[in-house]
């Protein structure tokens, strides 16, 4: 995409900062009213990944929930991130210390889908894909905000 050099607008300094809904969050937030995937009767909260932790490469860290999310990537062949049990608010019983891969369900969190949207009516791992595919909806709705304010702004 690029610019008409016989076109010329005033672009208003600030144009491409975003200042609405700026807050500094942490994902662990998001995952307090989720149920383990092996009591859960949310489809997208019990399908998770069952690949094996390696010791190097994309995909091998464990989520922080006292952090921001990681990058929720399309490609990633099983990789998805980890989760553990100890590091949850949803079980903190020292006698389940597990790690998982995030859940359908928790990735899609991560990328501000609502929390009851249907990604698939069936257990399936697909859903990652189009999670890791998607312009998170919240930027998305951001963006496109901003652009109706730059129009609103340069229009009136």
């Amino acid at each position: 995409m690029g610019i008409s050099k016989d076109r010329n607008v005033d672009i208003c300094e600030g144009w491409n900062i975003i200042t609405k809904n700026k807050t500094e969050c942490n994902i662990g937030k998001y995952f307090k009213h989720l149920k383990e995937p092996d009591v859960s009767t949310d489809i997208s909260q019990m399908v998770y990944s069952k690949a094996k932790k390696l010791q190097k490469g994309q995909g091998q860290t464990e989520i922080n929930l006292n952090s921001f999310a990681p990058t929720m990537r399309a490609e990633h062949h099983g990789n998805i991130e980890f989760r553990r049990h100890t590091n949850s608010k949803i079980n903190t019983n020292e006698k389940t210390m597990i790690e998982r891969r995030l859940t359908v369900r928790e990735a899609g969190l991560i990328q501000t889908f609502p929390p009851d949207y249907i990604f698939s009516k069936k257990k399936n791992m697909t859903a990652y894909k189009y999670i890791g595919n998607a312009v998170p909806p919240l930027l998305g709705y951001l963006i496109a905000d901003k652009v109706n304010e730059l129009c609103k702004s340069h229009f009136a």
